[in-house]
């Protein structure tokens, strides 16, 4: 298990991600599919920049 808060490291280690935003879990899934098709509109805003 690896906890970070860079993207760039969660993109290059991680196989699988679960984000979470101010403890409550809003996406789950394999880290291909979540960082390149991320479901919730959180998800996105955050890999966008649009929310810390």
């Amino acid at each position: 298990m690896l906890v970070t808060h860079t993207l760039r490291k969660a993109k290059r280690l991680a196989d699988y991600v679960i984000f979470l935003y101010f403890d409550e879990v809003i996406e789950k899934g394999s880290a291909d599919e979540v960082f390149n098709n991320p479901k919730n509109t959180k998800t996105k805003a955050y890999l966008d920049g649009d929310i810390s």
